[in-house]
């Protein structure tokens, strides 16, 4: 079974020096309702050579409460969203 842990540190590895990407990765581990790593699995990743220096501040500044990385990250999940579109069509909110 792979866990958050494993996922991030080939995450890591294929976002390279690709921010952009690195970013994306964070989106998908950090949301409003829950965060998928552990106290643990964040010490361990944090530790991990394999992940840069700037995917190590990025991880802990986006698990930070306050910070700009943080809020940036669970404002990009919440933009996405699934909206009901049916919904939207019977109220007319559509446009």
């Amino acid at each position: 079974m792979t866990t958050w842990y494993d996922y991030m540190v080939r995450a890591s590895k294929h976002a390279g020096s690709d921010g952009d990407l690195w970013f994306r990765y964070l989106y998908k581990v950090i949301q409003d309702e829950e965060t998928k790593l552990t106290a643990e699995d964040v010490e361990q990743l944090l530790k991990n050579p394999t992940l840069s220096p700037f995917q190590k501040t990025t991880l802990q500044d986006a698990l930070t409460d306050g910070t700009h990385t943080r809020e940036h990250v669970l404002q990009a999940n919440r933009k996405s969203q699934p909206k009901d579109i049916l919904k939207l069509f019977k109220e007319g909110n559509y446009g």
